[in-house]
């Protein structure tokens, strides 16, 4: 499965808020994936104590939120599902993203206690 441009945007950009080498960031994550354990696992390594819904409200206050956009498609997205629908065919699409990254542009706030944590 291939690395979508917002995952390679979004966890870079985790990387630089923790001021840590975006491929050293990379490396802790991937090992930590590779082991069958939690994501989220990766903070704790740089950040102990590291509490991802705070620091995502925290985010968002210093106008850098986790957000969703049409530059986030690979270019050939929006053409292949066109000529899907053309041949009668129906398509669903799911992620992974938290709620809070859906459709929020950067510098958009989020009301506290929203699905950020998830």
């Amino acid at each position: 499965m291939p690395v979508s441009a917002w995952t390679t945007r979004e966890y870079g950009s985790r990387a630089d808020w923790l001021r840590v080498p975006r491929h050293t960031f990379a490396a802790v994550f991937g090992a930590l994936i590779a082991q069958g354990r939690d994501y989220r696992e990766t903070f704790q390594v740089f950040l102990p104590g590291f509490d991802l819904a705070e620091e995502r409200e925290r985010r968002v206050e210093s106008e850098k939120p986790e957000w969703l956009g049409e530059d986030d498609l690979y270019p050939d997205v929006r053409p292949t599902l066109s000529a899907l629908r053309e041949a009668g065919l129906w398509v669903g699409i799911a992620g992974n993203q938290a709620v809070c990254a859906a459709g929020r542009p950067a510098g958009a706030r989020s009301a506290r206690g929203s699905h950020c944590d998830e």
